[in-house]
């Protein structure tokens, strides 16, 4: 006979796995069916200008600047803030049962853009401004990955939407310690930051709005394994929320 918390432990990763999976697939489905409809291209087409043979947000200050260099700092900051309170859990002792997710969130903030980076290589989908269409040299590949001695588009995912959308592990955190406060704060500022890098991302001609969307399934991917072992392994059964939201009190 299986003891009940076992059972609760059992029914508590299923369901955890249950919904990673349908939000993954659901994200996946939808850049998917961007990517193969009309919309990616008129998108992108209304921000090209033929007459200039260029997309003349290319070199806008604001956006190249928010767009490509500011959005970096987010990653950078997440970071350096996960260090900032494992080193302050060293006196405070609230923070101390936060330790396990604020690694989880720092090797977030480290990892998910660099692994973003080196996926982009093994991609074969093209910038919006590569295209003959659009002012450059390149062709519409056949297929979605880089075939053997082909050279990656090096677009898809966006890795500057990714900046943005890895702020999503904090929603995981959250969840990890039942704080409903991180939670939603995680899943408002990662859909925003993400949305906005990845929009002005669009806008510059420097990727499709369907590699933004598979750069959101990406990074939810990508957190939804990194905290499995701590939120659906390691939390405790009828672990209410709150139970261990001393991070989110702060």
């Amino acid at each position: 006979m299986n003891h009940p918390a076992s059972m609760a432990y059992r029914d508590f990763t299923t369901h955890y796995v249950l919904i990673q999976a349908a939000v993954i697939a659901f994200l996946a489905l939808l850049a998917y069916q961007v990517q193969h409809s009309a919309l990616d291209m008129a998108v992108s087409s209304y921000f090209y200008d033929p007459g200039a043979g260029a997309f003349p947000l290319r070199r806008a200050l604001l956006p190249d600047v928010v767009g490509r260099y500011a959005a970096r700092l987010v990653p950078m900051s997440g970071a350096a803030i996960c260090v900032a309170c494992l080193a302050w859990s060293l006196r405070e002792a609230r923070l101390r049962p936060a330790r396990a997710a604020l690694l989880l969130m720092f090797m977030a903030f480290c990892f998910g853009p660099l692994l973003a980076g080196l996926l982009k290589q093994y991609t074969a989908m093209p910038r919006p401004m590569a295209l003959a269409m659009f002012g450059g040299h390149a062709q519409w590949p056949d297929t979605f990955w880089a075939l053997a001695g082909q050279a990656g588009g090096k677009a898809l995912p966006s890795v500057h939407s990714v900046y943005g959308y890895i702020v999503l592990c904090v929603h995981f955190a959250g969840w990890a310690l039942g704080s409903r406060r991180m939670q939603w704060v995680g899943l408002a500022a990662g859909l925003l930051l993400g949305a906005t890098f990845g929009a002005l991302r669009v806008m510059q001609g420097m990727h499709f709005l369907s590699q933004t969307l598979w750069s959101l399934a990406f990074v939810w991917a990508f957190c939804s394994v990194l905290f499995y072992p701590l939120v659906a392994l390691r939390r405790p059964a009828g672990q209410g929320a709150g139970a261990s939201a001393g991070l989110g009190e702060i």
